[in-house]
């Protein structure tokens, strides 16, 4: 169990710092390893999907995250074109609302089914923090649009490290209520 936590923690950690713009692709990429590990061992003491729903989540992700940095690659070509143009606004406003629009979808989706994972996570477990952590993950994609998304999504990220601190305490208390109505 200590090896369930200790990748969690580490994983969650990590992608609290995944917002730095340096760094986002390759803490992301570690952090949802780590945590991907987490879930698979946690998989292993209760069945569920919860791991492939995180699957799911995590290679949604990083390919949004791609595509903000592609995102910023086209912007800049979009404004090279809009110069060389007779009419500069229609490149510049197109390109980046589709950008912005295959983005902002992509981590609605992703945002889902990391709410599904760490949702079911709560039922099985009946850990709090795993469900306010995909429920702040969701209002945090939304919120991409007024720019306070991020923000919010860390502390998601937060709540799921406090998730995997606190999920060896519920499990044992489960085992030990078990052994007791075995007894009874």
């Amino acid at each position: 169990m200590t090896k369930i936590k200790l990748f969690g923690v580490i994983g969650s950690a990590v992608l609290c710092f995944g917002y730095l713009p340096a760094f986002t692709i390759y803490l992301s990429i570690i952090g949802y390893v780590f945590i991907g590990i987490s879930l698979h061992m946690l998989s292993k003491v209760k069945k569920g999907r919860f791991f492939e729903n995180f699957l799911i989540a995590s290679v949604l992700s990083v390919v949004s995250t791609f595509l903000f940095y592609f995102k910023i690659f086209a912007i800049i070509t979009s404004i090279v074109i809009s110069v060389l143009s007779n009419n500069p606004v229609v490149p510049l406003t197109l390109s980046i609302f589709v950008y912005f629009f295959i983005y902002f979808i992509l981590m609605l989706l992703s945002s889902y089914f990391f709410f599904k994972s760490f949702y079911e996570i709560y039922t099985l477990f009946n850990n709090e923090f795993f469900r306010y952590a995909g429920l702040l993950l969701v209002l945090g994609a939304v919120l991409t649009i007024f720019g306070i998304g991020f923000l919010v999504q860390i502390i998601g990220w937060l709540l799921l490290l406090l998730g995997f601190l606190t999920l060896n305490d519920i499990i044992e208390v489960e085992i030990i209520q078990e052994k007791i109505e075995e007894k009874n």
